[in-house]
């Protein structure tokens, strides 16, 4: 029999054992010879068997691996067998009527299938819990080695790759100063350094994103959200604030989300030419976008009304590297995507209502509102120069 065919033989069994309980009943009352003894062997038992029935529906659709029913019936086929055999002897030595026997025997199969059903039950549950508490302390070896790794990475990006950039930048200072290079040329490797530093800035943010969140706290999403547009060089673009819920979120790598998002649909929703870069996107065409911060069942949305991003490429934006921008990075939403996944949430990109993109993050958890809230469910804010 295979396992996922136990709990139907197990009810089976139960439910026979409930039969020849209750034909025995009915053929002692039928005598006459119903005595005290037979009302407690039928009244005993048939609780035993019950427990037999409803045990396979319960295996069916509990929690305990299909891999351990064999084994609870096992127990069941042991605990059945010991008490029959040992009523056995009790009934034939006893008892001349063959019903009379065949209750007995009922009974210690029906005690004994739901005694052995019990210990099959709870052992199978303890080695459930077992094997779940060993996934979890191997779940946390891997995590612990990752962030090394990732500590490791972060460490090799901030020193290694940094320093070289602060001298390239020291020697062109002072080409500067000496006035005798060609200032056109200067600028041009100076953007260079700049944009070089800037991609090793957001690869450290990208290694360090990933880092399982340890200890979140409570957030004012609202709160958070205003703070972040201004951090963020929109121009005249504008933003709408339109929740007071509080989440549970690590508050640092929450900012750089909100950042990037905000970043993206300045740098990528304009409604103009996408071949601006990140250094002025905010003069060429994405000043005209508005962003709406809002509350999603178990989450909260980023939506901007820009051009959007054709359902084609939804797959691809959160790769790194990925971008539609001259001279973009590609990182921001690979940055946003690993802080979704570090606090064990779930991000779907989707067209927002006005055509542009709406990011929506769920499984979050969220908190009565805190007394200092803003009140205010819709304030919208212009763009940071």
């Amino acid at each position: 029999m295979s396992n996922r065919g136990v709990p139907y033989a197990l009810s089976g069994v139960g439910v026979l054992l409930c039969a020849v309980m209750l034909c025995g009943f009915a053929y002692f009352l039928s005598r006459g010879t119903l005595d005290a003894v037979a009302l407690v062997t039928h009244a005993s038992s048939l609780p035993f068997a019950a427990l037999l029935a409803y045990g396979g529906y319960w295996l069916s659709h509990g929690d305990v691996s299909p891999a351990r029913h064999r084994r609870v019936a096992l127990w069941v086929a042991a605990g059945v067998g010991f008490f029959v055999a040992l009523f056995a002897v009790i009934a034939f030595t006893t008892q001349s009527d063959w019903v009379a026997r065949v209750v007995i025997l009922g009974w210690a199969a029906s005690t004994g299938g739901g005694t052995g059903f019990l210990i099959g039950a709870f052992e199978a549950r303890a080695v459930e819990r077992a094997v779940a508490a060993e996934r979890v302390r191997v779940r946390n070896e891997e995590l612990r080695r990752q962030n090394e790794r990732l500590d490791d990475l972060a460490s090799v990006i901030s020193h290694d790759l940094r320093n070289p950039l602060t001298v390239a930048r020291g020697y062109v200072d002072l080409l500067r100063e000496d006035g005798d290079a060609d200032d056109e040329r200067l600028a041009a490797v100076q953007r260079s350094l700049d944009r070089m530093d800037r991609i090793v800035g957001e690869t450290l943010t990208l290694a360090r994103s990933g880092r399982v969140i340890d200890d979140p706290e409570p957030v004012d999403l609202g709160e958070y959200a205003r703070h972040c547009w201004a951090n963020v060089s929109t121009g005249s673009a504008t933003l709408t604030v339109d929740t007071s819920a509080v989440i549970v979120a690590d508050p640092g790598r929450l900012e750089h989300l909100l950042e990037n998002l905000f970043r993206n649909a300045v740098e990528h929703g304009s409604t103009g030419s996408p071949s601006h870069t990140p250094e002025n996107a905010v003069e060429h065409g994405g000043s005209d976008v508005h962003v709406r911060v809002g509350t999603l069942d178990g989450g909260f949305y980023v939506a901007d009304d820009g051009r959007g991003i054709p359902e084609a490429d939804r797959d691809d934006v959160f790769e790194p590297g990925y971008t539609t921008t001259e001279g973009g990075n590609g990182f921001g939403l690979a940055i946003v995507e690993q802080i979704v996944d570090a606090h064990g949430w779930e991000i779907r990109l989707a067209e927002a209502d006005g055509g542009g993109a709406r990011f929506e993050i769920t499984g979050v958890e969220t908190r009565p509102t805190l007394g200092t809230a803003v009140a205010e469910t819709d304030v919208t804010l212009a763009g940071a120069g």
